[in-house]
């Protein structure tokens, strides 16, 4: 939580403005057909892949598996989030906000899949649903009833990949 205690410092903050930056570059490639540029990442990836939909308009999906970040101020309301043992995002709570993934999923209206492990500890189910409820285009969450943050069912990979690929069009 590096610099947590000022949001300009908070090392978040450098994170996703160089995401954006290297989307930005990359996408001047030559050849690149900008129609069909799409994310796909897990956990902290998924995060930024929030962060990148929220924040630039170069996205036409995403897949955002098991996205961390999310209901920072769960704990207020009883929920049993990953602040809970950390004092310091605790006493930084109003920084810690400011980078919230449900805050970012209010911006996002692009189709969007997420999905979630009902045995996760690290990124729970009551915070992953935070940001399933606020984004505000078509969404699809995928429930891994059984597992956590790292396992998931054998049709989880594969129909991650084709939801993907069917949220773009090929000539």
């Amino acid at each position: 939580f590096y610099g947590l205690n000022d949001r300009n410092k908070f090392y978040a903050r450098t994170a996703v403005a160089g995401c954006l930056r290297l989307l930005d570059e990359a996408l001047k490639q030559p050849g690149l057909d900008l129609d069909r540029v799409v994310y796909y990442g897990s956990s902290h990836g998924g995060a930024f892949g929030l962060y990148l939909a929220a924040f630039s308009d170069k996205l036409k999906a995403a897949f955002c598996g098991v996205p961390a970040y999310a209901d920072r101020g769960g704990f207020l309301a009883g929920r049993n989030t990953p602040v809970c043992n950390y004092p310091e995002l605790r006493k930084n709570l109003e920084n810690a906000l400011y980078f919230d993934t449900a805050f970012a999923a209010r911006r996002i209206e692009i189709p969007v899949m997420i999905g979630v492990g009902f045995i996760d500890v690290s990124c729970p189910p009551s915070a992953v649903y935070t940001i399933y409820n606020e984004l505000r285009g078509p969404k699809l969450i995928f429930n891994k009833i059984k597992h956590g943050h790292e396992d998931s069912s054998p049709e989880y990979l594969p129909l991650s990949f084709q939801w993907l690929a069917g949220q773009i069009t090929f000539p």
